[in-house]
Parts: structure tokens; sequence; C-alpha cells
């Protein structure tokens, strides 16, 4: 029976609460933790996990936090604007860092200076440190399947 819940809510509530994540950014914790909840509240409702933590219940049922997902597509979606699979006119806004004493990858972006608050939270902002801390080999894959199969490793860990 929690099989099929869990499939139910991953099929039609989660889509909803996923949808334009990369383009649309909670720069509030109270609004992250009011998306969070929903999938909080579906997975204490399964029988027999009530009494665990979230986190516990997650890793029984296979399911990832939503925000280490939101995570997942943010980082995804910047692997194609950098390697020209999705034609944006982000990839302006994108600028890789120059110098070579990084370590890392070789598509190290550098964070540009934000005189406005509200600029921080913009998807092309608040992706660059995390984009940074990508391991090379996972940066520089040749393929978006091959990329999105290493970061499901990385942030099974989330």
């Amino acid at each position: 029976m929690i099989v099929l819940l869990t499939k139910a809510f991953c099929t039609y509530v989660r889509p909803l609460l996923e949808y334009c994540t990369p383009v649309w950014s909670r720069q509030h914790n109270y609004l992250t933790e009011k998306v969070e909840r929903v999938q909080r509240h579906f997975t204490k409702r399964l029988h027999g996990l009530k009494n665990k933590s979230y986190t516990e219940r997650l890793k029984l049922i296979g399911l990832q936090s939503l925000e280490c997902r939101r995570l997942n597509y943010d980082l995804i979606l910047t692997y194609k604007i950098l390697h020209g699979i999705t034609e944006t006119s982000l990839i302006k806004n994108f600028s890789r860092q120059e110098y070579s004493r990084a370590r890392g990858h070789g598509w190290k972006l550098e964070k540009p200076f934000c005189s406005w608050d509200i600029y921080e939270h913009f998807f092309d902002n608040r992706i660059i440190d995390a984009w940074n801390n990508v391991p090379s080999d996972v940066a520089s894959s040749n393929d978006v399947s091959i990329f999105k199969r290493k970061l499901t490793v990385l942030t099974m860990l989330c």
C-alpha cells in the first residue's frame, strides 16, 4: 500500500510542487518550509512511519527532499546552459573563472557582485556556489544522462 501511495504522490502531487523550480525560487525560508511541509505531511500519514523522523521516512520510502530535488534541477539546467544544450540568454550572465589556480573542474563560474538583494535569488546568481562545488568528473560529463546519473549518486546524501 505504501508503494502505491508513494507512486500516486510522485505522479500527481510532486509535479505541482516542483513546477518551474529552476525559474521560480523561494527566497524566504518560510516559503521553502511551506512547500516541503506537503511532502512531510504525506510521509507522516503512511502506515508505520508516523514516529520516525522526516529524513528516516524519506530513506525508507526512497524519496529525496524537495529542496534537494530543486538543487538537482538547477544543476541540470546549468549543465545544459553551459554545454549549449539549452539555448537561452542566461549564458551571457555566466562568466567562467579565468585564473587556473581554482581547484576542481574547468567549468567554474565567477560570482558577480550584487548590489541589490533581490538579484541574489535569481537563477544565474544563486546556482553558482552549488555549481562550483560539483566534482570535476561530474561537471565534465560528456552527456546529460551521464551527468544526471552521477549527480543523483552525489545528491542521494541530501
